[in-house]
């Protein structure tokens, strides 16, 4: 039925339902659905699932095989990757950096300075009152952005209704070694993270020989209040109810709170998007980025769009 070139979703859960089947969908991806989304899944769009080429079309066989208990590859550009040898994810943002910076010796670079105000001037815009641009491509969030700009009330209004998720990852160096995974998918109830990954696995280098590192991540609803010392207790249980390590394997646990993880595709998503996103248009500002777009995307949908954004400039 998912299939059928007329028929939309209403929701996640119909989404999931109809193209997963009854057993599937209740036995896994609804409760873990409704765990990293902090809401039943028939209160979220499925546009950001919907959409051609967002995700890929399970394949029926690989599915009966998996849930048969026969080992299956996968989608192939999952099971194998390409990771930064040193220095985590953020070396790609770095290496970019570095380059930017001999390339474009001519420009000005400044970092760690908040943008609190963007006034447009005619055919520039003046940012901080001190910085005179003539184009802004923006990643800032959203809210943030229109704030910035003095945008009119409704643009505001549908910028501040956008929904997101906090996020705590924790951290765990192990005294033993990490199996032959990368991430696992938790949709017990009783865990409080929906999702964990054997980390030192993506590069020797991230931890040393014979020990490892593993870290989970919890995501909380908008605006309630995070004890960073609680979480990290109940993540430690949920890994030791799980059997993945014992207290003896501990060496170190460390905690990371990030205000912005997911956004979250609310029912009314989409609309409010438009009117944000078309307004920055008609200002002349483009946006980019997962909190720019307001889009769940990973780097290489993020990446996917930063080419065809710059294409289309016009010098």
């Amino acid at each position: 039925l998912a299939r059928n070139p007329g028929w939309r979703p209403l929701n996640l859960r119909e989404w999931i339902t109809r193209t997963f089947g009854k057993s599937i969908a209740e036995k896994y991806l609804i409760p873990y659905n409704e765990k990293i989304w902090k809401r039943p899944p028939d209160q979220i769009s499925a546009d950001w699932v919907f959409i051609p080429g967002r995700l890929p079309q399970p394949d029926v066989r690989s599915l009966i095989r998996s849930a048969a208990g026969i080992p299956t590859t996968g989608y192939v550009e999952n099971a194998y990757f390409y990771y930064p040898a040193r220095g985590g994810i953020q070396a790609l943002y770095d290496s970019v950096l570095s380059k930017l910076k001999r390339a474009a010796s001519h420009a000005k670079i400044v970092v760690s300075e908040r943008v609190e105000r963007i006034k447009r001037v005619k055919d520039e815009y003046i940012i901080n009152d001190k910085y005179r641009v003539n184009r802004i491509v923006s990643t800032i969030l959203l809210p943030e952005l229109v704030i910035a700009m003095d945008a009119p009330e409704d643009v505001i209004k549908a910028a501040t209704g956008l929904d997101y998720n906090q996020v705590v990852v924790v951290g765990i160096a192990l005294d033993k070694t990490a199996p032959d995974q990368h991430w696992i998918y938790v949709p017990q109830k009783n865990i409080i993270f929906h999702r964990y990954a054997w980390i030192s696995n993506y590069s020797p280098y991230n931890a040393p020989r014979g020990k490892s590192a593993i870290i989970a991540e919890i995501t909380i609803p908008k605006g309630q209040a995070v004890d960073l010392e609680k979480i990290t207790e109940e993540a430690v249980k949920g890994f030791e109810k799980l059997e993945i390590f014992t207290e003896e394997n501990i060496l170190f646990v460390k905690a990371w709170y990030h205000r912005y993880g997911y956004p979250v595709y609310t029912l009314d998503h989409v609309g409010r998007r438009r009117t944000i996103i078309e307004w920055l248009e008609e200002q002349g500002v483009k946006t980019m980025g997962r909190w720019g777009q307001w889009h769940y995307w990973n780097m290489d949908k993020v990446y996917e769009h930063v080419q065809k954004t710059i294409n289309n400039f016009v010098i």
